[in-house]
């Protein structure tokens, strides 16, 4: 069984529609179920919270795969809740979410999953980071500023950034969930 939480979200629901497509039934792990309904009859929909511990184990009871990946200011206890939890219910391995830059953490964001990627590494589970830049559904906010002053801004510095898009990055979550060795190819 795989557990995928945010499946209200960009990834999250790219995730569980991708696993979907590909014949799972994935149990989806939201705070309000109501806005899941287009998963109903696809994938089992728990409600439950990061924040609220009492409410993970039901949600991972016979989980032995996990997409793990959370928002918020409490960002390292959401994780930290999600893979203590995950650890008691006998799961495998968690494919997470992170940040580009989080081996070498140089901004707060990248930070902040640096300490939660710390905690999933020590804690037993076999797991797999994802670690994109910007994702390309990002780049709408970015009109206002290339319209305005014909560049958009990035905490890059002189680098570059490449961006990818959210379905790119779940592509890949799905693959790492649902086969023991992946190969990705590059398209052009």
């Amino acid at each position: 069984m795989i557990l995928v939480l945010g499946a209200t979200g960009t990834t999250g629901g790219e995730v569980a529609r991708q696993l979907i497509a590909a014949g799972e039934r994935p149990r989806l792990l939201v705070r309000s179920p109501a806005k899941a309904h287009a998963f109903e009859g696809k994938a089992e929909i728990v409600a439950g919270d990061l924040d609220d511990e009492r409410s993970l184990p039901a949600a991972m009871r016979g989980v032995d795969r996990l997409y793990l990946m959370s928002t918020g200011t409490n960002f390292l206890e959401l994780e930290t809740n999600a893979v203590t939890a995950a650890k008691k219910a006998g799961v495998r391995h968690v494919v997470k979410l992170s940040v580009f830059g989080a081996d070498d953490p140089r901004v707060m964001f990248s930070h902040w999953h640096h300490a939660a990627e710390q905690v999933l590494t020590t804690s037993g589970l076999a797991w797999t980071m994802l670690r994109p830049g910007n994702f390309m559904s990002n780049s709408l906010a970015w009109a206002p500023t290339i319209k305005t002053q014909g560049v958009f801004q990035q905490p890059s510095g002189t680098g570059r950034w490449a961006a990818i898009d959210p379905a790119d990055i779940s592509a890949v979550a799905v693959k790492a969930l649902t086969s023991p060795a992946y190969e990705l190819e590059h398209l052009d």
